[in-house]
């Protein structure tokens, strides 16, 4: 069962400063593609979860070959600590037959398949990339926390307390 410390943190949005740009990618649209580190992702769910909280598991990975092949990997992952199992298919394309590319495909597809399992816990996690508008990508998670607290408040007293943490984090 989810506290209601990690509902708040799954609820909140990703940090604009996490997404990261695919240099000369773009969308039918014509915009930037963009993408979270899987380091971001790691941190994340460790931050939420607790480092024991979760675990990633891998199937045994299926290769395509060619002159680029392509590694797909089935990824499970575990939230033990609300009892929650998501599933996807990571995918690594080599950039050519080379031994050095297929290590980095068969890398990218582990990755790959963290963060596409990872997306499916909340926006904070990447899934406000697959929003056309990104309604939820925007300010950092100290700076939506203040503002919710800024909305919350009722009294003068609750307003110099948030202003308090305002100066705080400036």
């Amino acid at each position: 069962m989810l506290t209601e410390k990690q509902q708040k943190q799954l609820e909140q949005d990703l940090p604009r400063s996490e997404v990261k740009s695919l240099p000369g990618k773009k969308d039918r649209d014509g915009r930037s593609i963009g993408y979270v580190s899987t380091h971001y992702v790691i941190e994340r769910l460790n931050e939420v979860f607790g480092h024991d909280g979760w675990s990633i598991a891998y199937g045994a990975e299926r290769v395509r070959d060619g002159d680029r092949p392509i590694v797909h990997v089935p990824t499970t992952l575990n939230v033990h600590a609300i009892g929650v199992t998501k599933s996807d298919i990571g995918v690594g394309i080599a950039a050519n037959n080379s031994p050095d590319a297929f290590e980095t495909a068969i890398k990218g597809a582990f990755s790959d398949g963290l963060k596409r399992t990872a997306r499916m816990l909340g926006p904070s996690f990447g899934l406000a990339l697959y929003d056309k508008e990104q309604t939820d990508v925007g300010y950092g998670f100290t700076c939506q926390e203040l503002l919710a607290a800024y909305d919350a408040t009722m009294t003068t007293e609750e307003l110099d307390a948030v202003n308090a943490r305002v100066k705080k984090a400036w």
